[in-house]
């Protein structure tokens, strides 16, 4: 209802008063009090009616010190109830066992409700739809069924729950589950006047959650994630029916996990590289919020503000953007208790940045925030109530002369002010005005552009570092603060599923700093961890599993004590056995699967599988399963048997079409097989083929088969033919490489197809130039259509990724290269660096490529440039960029010069020199395939 009114409210200032409303007035500030293992409240099980009423009014008395008007109370943790139900027993965690009224029938939900409202605060009923059991880890579910109480839903009808990782969670794929779930719901609203319903993030627990019954019986043909996806959105589509129904008034919203998806995996998702609530929990959030069934959204922001792969403010920016347009309000819930050294990473030591954080929100478009949780506000209430209640102040570092009439031209693109590094040097780019000196704390820069531009490497001293810009009557100030390492953000392992074998010691390990007493709760045990000069380790042996099958052990849970301070880190994997006598093999689920050299994706692809391919498994290691000779597969993309392959190649043979040479392996299935251009030959490699027939056919110049690394290895020539590029097609009896001929125009580029990709777009910006309002995603797009226009001149047909601001991810580029599987593939960058290196030196015209066979022509492209009064740096041809790794026809990531070095920015730039630039690698393209030589 605060949400209500305050738009009520704002409308009205608006319309009377002329003003626009002050951005520190968020109108819903809410903190979660958990009740989940006694978190919050009550402290202990067990405790008297006046006991817990003292902890809830201390409770709220706390959040009215830190200038919070909500209480997100969570009413049932584990299908349980702190209140009196019909329907639910009463919590455990009132007084230790389940079913079991609290002392002189304390009702906390009605105290709670009724003190808050005398304070005018709202309460909010906060619940947890699926999860049945926490924390029991039971070995089988009759045994997890009999910890419960015997009038809990679930011990009367079992059919209702699953047994997943020793616990119990209602199954969302059943009606009379949704049902009850609503019935609650109606009944809380029935029978207490809160403000709102609210649910966590607590969906499906994993992807593989044992509902193949369910999904036999109910999926209607849909995909298991579609299925999964659709029970939880008919269960928020209930709740939001159920909820008007009983008491319109009252808010419903939800606070999902931060990021909906990649945009690397899902069009439309964020920048960012992170578990994904769309795939991992089935929450369709952007859904909901699309079709109105939520007041207000709450994403868990619990990262840092610059945090690699889930950055607080670029996820801050895309749930705006998701609900601008939409009734649906955006609360965001922060990480208060990371704050204060709860975390280890750099920008956790102090509150600050959750106070950064809030300022953001109070100067952007949100309505409210929340704060998980109540327990980790003592130490930063004061400071959040000055923040909360009373216009942001103005810190005494800003500066105090008043600032000419007109925009200013002295502008720092970066850093942004405040900015937190473990850096001990920074460098600092920005636009001043040319004519006037420019100086940053009485030094002057000497690094500066004929238009302005300038840029220099700061050293940094531990702390607050203020630094003054002076350019003529204009200044400006900016502040870094050199702390902890950002790398001490605790990575717990394993960080996807790992199999070990019979006899094999399991590696429970943490990366976080030192200083730690670190135990793993795993097996029903406490291990402690020691430090072993990187992190903190330890092995243990696990139990034998059965021989013929696959035995899973579940993921540790680590707990981190620094002093008072206690955190907890859950590893995202788990820890199989494999039985002894079992082999595992793959089949590849998705098309143009990434092969990975190593088991981390942010190593780079060298190359891919199709759908529908098999081949073995050597080890499974991190989420990744490698292959033998070829390299490692996520988990996310096949799925595993263990069905033994011994496959052999029974006839491979040589056939030419006009535009393409074709080279079929048959066998009694379909192979995983990758193709590489080395030595000037083909070497085509099958994993666990241990034998195969020659390769035979008129065209076939030389050819060897050898076994190499676990992999049938092929490699050979063909007649009058040097690869312009291949790739692979899965056959139903084998595999067969295509082998794409250069095209040989008869006049300019006539008949030749080139796919341009102007790199970034919509909100993923790329590089920043000097001048803050230069966005590489702009001038890319600028150089990529200019060069379209010469290829077009001279008889291209030309095609685009994208012809406007729009985001795209690789993979979606990469796709559609694929799929239009033109003659040449051109992406188009500016560069920038790292932030701590002086970029001031850095710059030229680069060109990226992978392998021998698109080298020629990347140099060639440089050179062309050159001639054009450009500095080129020699080409790379072992680049690992994602877009590089085609082989269907040579892809070239060319680099446009650093928009960060002030001596090439105003030249890079500008409009002229980008047509320059244009013509000369048009000119590059067209004589590559005007040249006689295929390479």
């Amino acid at each position: 209802m605060l949400l209500r009114r305050f738009c009520f409210c704002a409308l009205c200032l608006l319309l009377f008063c002329g003003l626009p409303c002050h951005g520190s007035e968020l109108s819903l500030r809410g903190v979660f009090v958990s009740t989940v293992s006694n978190l919050d409240f009550p402290s202990s099980p067990g405790l008297s009616s006046e006991e817990m009423k003292g902890e809830l009014d201390s409770i709220l008395q706390n959040a009215r010190k830190a200038g919070l008007n909500s209480i997100f109370f969570q009413v049932r943790p584990c299908a349980d109830a702190l209140y009196p139900s019909s329907i639910f027993p009463y919590s455990r965690y009132l007084t230790g066992k389940q079913g079991q009224a609290p002392l002189d029938d304390f009702d906390p939900l009605a105290y709670l409700t009724e003190q808050a409202h005398e304070y005018g605060m709202e309460v909010h009923a906060w619940i947890n739809p699926y999860r049945v059991t926490q924390g029991v880890q039971g070995e089988t579910k009759e045994a997890c069924l009999q910890t419960l109480a015997e009038t809990h839903p679930a011990r009367k009808d079992p059919s209702l729950v699953i047994f997943y990782n020793g616990e119990l969670y209602f199954d969302p794929a059943l009606l009379q589950v949704r049902q009850l779930v609503a019935d609650g719901v109606q009944e809380i609203l029935e029978n207490y006047p809160v403000d709102g319903i609210h649910l966590d993030d607590y969906f499906y627990p994993g992807t593989d959650f044992g509902d193949n019954a369910s999904y036999a019986q109910y999926g209607q043909g849909a995909s298991l994630d579609d299925f999964r996806r659709s029970n939880v959105t008919q269960l928020i589509s209930l709740l939001h029916d159920t909820i008007e129904k009983t008491n319109p008034q009252a808010q419903f919203g939800v606070s999902p996990f931060g990021i909906w998806a990649n945009a690397s995996q899902l069009e439309g998702g964020s920048d960012t590289a992170g578990t994904q609530s769309y795939f991992a929990h089935y929450a369709d959030t952007r859904l909901w919020v699309q079709k109105g069934l939520l007041d207000y959204i709450s994403p868990q922001l619990y990262w840092y503000r610059g945090q690699e792969g889930s950055d607080f403010t670029a996820l801050l920016q895309w749930w705006e953007n998701t609900v601008s347009g939409t009734q649906c309000q955006l609360v965001p819930a922060l990480a208060a208790y990371k704050a204060m050294g709860g975390d280890s990473a750099a920008p956790w030591q102090g509150y600050e940045e959750i106070l950064g954080q809030i300022d953001l929100l109070q100067n952007g478009s949100s309505q409210g925030l929340i704060l998980f949780r109540i327990g980790s506000l003592s130490p930063m209430t004061a400071a959040l109530g000055e923040v909360l209640t009373e216009p942001a102040p103005v810190s005494d570092e800003e500066p105090s002369e008043k600032e000419p009439e007109g925009e200013s031209p002295l502008k720092l693109s970066q850093p942004k002010d405040l900015t937190r590094t473990d850096c001990s040097s920074y460098y600092f780019c920005g636009i001043s005005d040319p004519s006037q000196p420019l100086t940053i704390n009485g030094q002057p820069v000497l690094s500066r552009g004929k238009d302005g531009s300038f840029g220099v490497l700061l050293s940094l001293e531990p702390g607050f570092n203020t630094f003054t810009l002076e350019n003529g009557p204009h200044t400006l100030t900016c502040r870094l603060l050199l702390g902890l390492a950002a790398s001490c953000w605790e990575k717990a392992a394993p960080l996807g599923d790992t199999y070990v074998s019979p006899g094999q010691q399991a590696l429970l390990r943490l990366t976080a700093r030192p200083g730690a007493a670190v135990t793993a709760l795993f097996l029903g045990k406490s291990q402690p961890l020691s430090w072993q000069g990187e992190d903190y380790q330890a092995s243990i042996s696990l139990p034998q599993g059965k021989e013929d099958q696959v035995t899973r052990y579940g993921s540790p849970l680590y707990v981190i004590r620094r002093g008072n301070f206690v955190t907890a880190a859950l590893a995202s994997g788990g820890f199989y056995q494999t039985g002894k006598q079992l082999s595992l093999s793959f089949q590849v689920q998705t098309d143009l699967c990434d092969i990975y050299q190593s088991p981390d994706s942010s190593q780079g692809s060298t190359g891919t599988l199709r759908e529908g391919m098999t081949g073995p498994v050597s080890a499974i290691f991190q989420g990744y399963a490698q292959v033998p000779g070829l390299g490692y597969l996520s988990l996310k993309d096949i799925s595993l048997s263990t069905a033994e392959e011994n496959r052999e190649i029974t006839t491979a043979s040589v056939s030419s079409e006009k535009e393409e040479t074709l080279v079929s392996f048959q066998s009694d299935g379909p192979l995983a097989a990758d193709c590489t251009w080395e030595d000037g030959m083909l070497k085509v490699r099958f994993p666990g083929v241990s034998r195969g027939a020659s390769l035979s056919g008129e065209q076939t110049a030389r050819s060897l088969c050898q076994v190499e690394d676990g992999c049938l290895v092929y490699s050979f020539t063909l007649k009058d033919i040097s690869p312009w590029g291949f790739y692979f097609e899965k056959t139903d009896q084998g595999s067969t490489l295509h082998v794409r001929k250069k095209p040989t125009p008869e006049e300019g580029l006539s008949g030749v197809h080139i796919l341009l990709d102007a790199g970034h777009g919509g909100n993923q910006e790329g590089a920043v130039g000097c001048d803050p309002s230069c966005a590489e995603k702009d001038v890319n797009l600028a150089l990529c259509q200019a060069v379209g226009e010469k290829l077009e001149e001279m008889g291209a047909t030309v095609s685009y990724t994208r012809e406007k601001d729009e985001t795209l991810s690789p993979r979606q580029r990469f796709e559609q290269s694929f799929q239009e599987m033109p003659d040449l593939f051109l992406s188009f960058h500016y560069g920038s660096g790292a932030p701590d290196e002086d970029l001031s030196a850095t710059g030229g015209f680069s060109a990226y490529c992978r392998g021998e066979l698109p080298q020629s022509l990347a140099q060639s492209i440089c050179q062309s440039v050159e001639s054009a009064g450009r500095a080129p740096n020699p080409a790379q041809s072992d680049s690992l960029l994602y877009v590089c790794r085609q082989t269907h026809c040579p892809a070239i990531l060319l680099e446009n010069g650093c928009l960060t070095n002030p001596q090439e920015f105003g030249t890079i730039t500008d409009p002229q020199n980008i047509d320059q630039t244009a013509q000369a690698i048009a000119q590059a393209v067209a004589a590559s395939f005007a040249s006689s030589s295929d390479r």
